[in-house]
């Protein structure tokens, strides 16, 4: 990373915290996502490939 310091070499408590914000940024998308295909499927937009 910069300045030669390893992911590894950051306190467990900014690891804690990058850990917990990707996994709720994952979780939010699918929820979106999952929302919006719902509501896409219920008013017949959702194209068909």
């Amino acid at each position: 990373m910069s300045d030669g310091v390893r992911l590894l070499e950051f306190p467990a408590e900014s690891l804690a915290i990058l850990l917990l914000t990707a996994v709720g940024y994952v979780a939010l998308r699918y929820l979106f996502f999952d929302r919006a295909q719902r509501r896409a499927r219920r008013n017949g937009v959702l194209g068909h490939y």
